[in-house]
């Protein structure tokens, strides 16, 4: 019998976190810097929520007047709903819920420590694997 795989198999590991006192800006620098859509965020170490390209563009916009230097702080945009996972947690139990409760990340611990993150891209990329591995044949060279 095959062993159902865990949300290890697929999750983006040791991901990029940011205090939540950091600014937006800075928060914008990290993404783009390392590719990325979503940030854990902490408070001294510890967890507090997640931040994503979609809230510092939402902050930005809204809570800044054109032209107006932003003071606004990545704990003031970020979501404290987080959908925590275990690192041995199975995969379909995990995409279930995400796809359920309409969640665009997952932050993944191991004893109480952040082990990493997925996220709708991680999970797309793993399909696409997938779907390569079943069709060898087929190039994927028709993407749009």
């Amino acid at each position: 019998m095959n062993k159902l795989p865990t949300i290890m198999a697929i999750m983006s590991p040791f991901p990029h976190s940011i205090e939540g006192s950091q600014s937006l800006s800075q928060a914008d620098v990290m993404m783009r810097e390392n590719n990325v859509h979503h940030l854990p965020v902490t408070e001294a170490g510890q967890l507090t929520g997640v931040v994503s390209m979609e809230d510092l563009k939402i902050g930005s916009s809204v809570f800044v007047p054109a032209g107006a230097s932003s003071d606004l702080m990545v704990k003031d945009v970020c979501s404290s709903k987080i959908y925590l996972t275990d690192i041995h947690d199975p995969l379909e139990a995990v995409l279930r819920v995400m796809s359920d409760k309409h969640v665009g990340s997952a932050i993944v611990m191991k004893n109480d420590k952040l082990a990493g993150i997925l996220t709708h891209s991680d999970i797309c990329r793993s399909y696409a694997d997938l779907l390569a591995k079943l069709h060898p044949t087929s190039s994927g060279d028709d993407a749009a």
